[in-house]
C-alpha cells in the first residue's frame, strides 16, 4: 500500500473514531453519577474537563444529582472561583409548610452543600445562595415548600471559606445576628448582599452594627420595606471618599432610628388611594422622616406621594437642604413658587405617569440653578409664565449648566413645548422633537443631549 493510500484510509477512518468517542461519552454522561472513583482511576484529566462540560451542558436531562455526586472526581471544580446553588436547585431538600406533610425529591442540605465547597472549592472567590424552590416547577415548590432559612452551622461553615470575597444570599433566610457575624469574621469580604435577613435584635442594636461597619464598607444600602419581619443589606468596599448610605422605607413602617445617617432615601407611600382619615397621618409620617434623615440626604425619591397629602417641594427643601438628584414617581407635589431654594440639585426626575389631575410648570422646576439634568414625564406640561420662562432662556439666566434635558407631554398645550424646543435652537441647542397624535391626543417629546449654552 502506498503511502497515499494508507493516508486516505486514515481520512476516511476518522469520522469512525470520532463517533466512537462521542459514544463513549454520551454512556458516560448519562450514568455520570455511577462511575464516581472510576472517573479518577480510569479517565484522563483532559477527557474529564469534556466530561463535566458535557455533563453541565446536560444537566436538566440527566439530572442535576448524578452532576452533583460525580463532581468531586472531575476536578474542574477545584480551580473554580464563582459557585452558584442555582446550577443545581433541584438537588436540595425542601421541607413542606404548615400543615402538609410532603418534603420535596432532594436529598442534599444547605449544610451539605456548603461542606462540599469547603472540601473541594478550595478556591472560592464569589458564592451565590439562592432560593432552590425556583426549579421549573417553580410556581409548585413556592406554594407547597418553606423558604429556605441558613442554620447556624450554615453560617459557621461560610466562615470557613477564608477566600470568600462576594457573598449573596436571595431569598434564603439569615438572622441579622449570624449576619452580624459572617461581615465581622470574614476578613477578605468585599461584598455581600442579602435580601431576606430576619430581624431577631434590637433597632438599636442594627444601627450600632452598621455604623461600626462604615470603615470597612464605604457602600452600604438597606430595604426596608419588609420591616419589622425583615429586611435586606447590600455591603460594598469601595474606593471613595464619601460613604454612601442608602434606604427603601415605606410609611407603613415604624422605623424609629433604625439606620445610620443617610446619604440616599427612597420612600414609598401606599399604592392603594387613600382612604379617609388616613391622609393626616400618612402626611405626618412622611414628614417625620425627612425630619429625621433629610439633614445628610444628596439624593430622595418619592412615590405614591398622592395629592391630598398636600406635600410641597417647600416641605423638601425644608429638611433637606443639600439635595443634588431629587425624584418623583408616580406621584403629585404641589409647586406654587419657583423651586431656586434647591441650590444644590443637579439631577431631576419626575414620572407622573400621566395623571390629568397633576399639572407640571416647567417655569418653576426649571429655576433651580445648578441643575444639569432633568427628565419629565407628564400628562399636563405647561410652560406656567411663558414669556418670562422663555425671556430667562434666551437671557441664559436659567438652564445654564444643562446637559441633559428629556421631557414628555401630552394635550393641548404640546405647542408650547414646539416653542420651548424652537427658542433652544436658536441658541444653537441641538434639539430633537418627536410628535405624535392618536385618537385626538397629542405627544411631544424634547430631547436635547450634552449641551452647555
Amino acid at each position: 500500500m502506498s503511502r497515499n493510500d494508507s493516508d486516505n484510509d486514515v481520512v476516511r477512518r476518522s469520522p469512525s473514531l470520532l463517533s466512537l468517542q462521542d459514544s463513549a461519552i454520551n454512556t458516560i454522561v448519562k450514568n455520570i453519577g455511577g462511575y464516581r472513583e472510576l472517573i479518577t482511576k480510569k479517565i484522563s484529566p483532559p477527557m474529564r474537563k469534556i466530561l463535566f462540560d458535557e455533563a453541565m451542558r446536560r444537566k436538566e436531562e440527566i439530572g442535576a444529582y448524578q452532576v452533583w455526586v460525580a463532581l468531586p472526581y472531575l476536578d474542574q471544580h477545584r480551580t473554580t472561583e464563582r459557585f452558584t446553588t442555582e446550577d443545581f436547585s433541584t438537588i436540595f431538600h425542601l421541607k413542606g409548610k404548615r400543615g402538609k406533610n410532603m418534603i420535596s425529591e432532594g436529598c442534599v442540605s444547605m449544610e451539605e452543600f456548603l461542606q462540599y465547597l469547603i472540601d473541594f472549592v478550595p478556591n472560592l472567590r464569589q458564592l451565590i445562595i439562592a432560593d432552590p424552590r425556583t426549579p421549573s416547577t417553580w410556581l409548585v415548590h413556592r406554594f407547597n415548600f418553606k423558604k429556605v432559612q441558613l442554620a447556624p452551622l450554615a453560617t459557621d461553615l461560610l466562615l470557613k471559606m477564608k477566600n470568600l470575597t462576594h457573598v449573596t444570599i436571595t431569598d434564603v433566610y439569615i438572622q441579622f445576628s449570624r449576619f452580624v457575624s459572617v461581615c465581622r469574621e470574614s476578613q477578605n469580604l468585599q461584598l455581600i448582599k442579602t435580601n431576606t435577613i430576619l430581624v431577631d435584635i434590637e433597632p438599636n442594636s442594627i444601627k450600632q452594627f452598621l455604623t461600626t461597619l462604615e470603615s470597612k464598607f464605604g457602600h452600604q444600602e438597606y430595604d426596608a420595606v419588609k420591616y419589622p419581619r425583615r429586611i435586606g443589606v447590600i455591603l460594598k468596599k469601595t474606593d471613595f471618599d464619601e460613604p454612601c448610605r442608602q434606604a427603601k422605607v415605606t410609611l407603613l413602617n415604624n422605623l424609629h432610628d433604625l439606620f445610620p445617617s443617610l446619604t440616599k432615601l427612597h420612600i414609598l407611600a401606599q399604592k392603594e388611594l387613600l382612604v379617609v382619615g388616613d391622609t393626616h397621618s400618612k402626611r405626618n409620617r412622611l414628614l417625620n422622616i425627612l425630619r429625621r434623615e433629610g439633614g445628610t440626604l444628596k439624593a430622595l425619591c418619592l412615590t405614591y406621594i398622592w395629592p391630598e397629602m398636600n406635600i410641597t417641594f417647600n416641605h423638601i427643601s425644608e429638611h433637606c437642604n443639600d439635595l443634588e438628584f431629587f425624584e418623583l414617581i408616580k406621584s403629585s407635589l404641589r409647586h406654587d413658587d419657583p423651586i431656586t431654594y434647591f441650590g444644590k440639585l443637579k439631577t431631576f426626575k419626575w414620572n407622573e405617569t400621566f395623571n390629568w389631575e397633576c399639572t407640571i410648570r416647567l417655569d418653576k422646576i426649571m429655576s433651580a440653578p445648578l441643575l444639569e439634568k432633568i427628565a419629565i414625564f407628564n400628562c399636563n406640561i405647561k410652560l406656567g409664565n411663558k414669556e418670562s420662562l422663555l425671556n430667562r432662556i434666551r437671557n441664559r439666566t436659567i438652564l445654564t449648566q444643562v446637559t441633559n434635558l428629556w421631557i414628555m407631554g401630552l394635550g393641548p398645550d404640546v405647542e408650547d413645548l414646539h416653542e420651548l424646543a424652537s427658542t433652544l435652537r436658536s441658541l444653537g441647542v441641538q434639539v430633537n422633537t418627536y410628535q405624535n397624535q392618536t385618537h385626538g391626543i397629542m405627544a411631544i417629546i424634547i430631547q436635547m443631549i450634552y449641551f452647555n449654552f
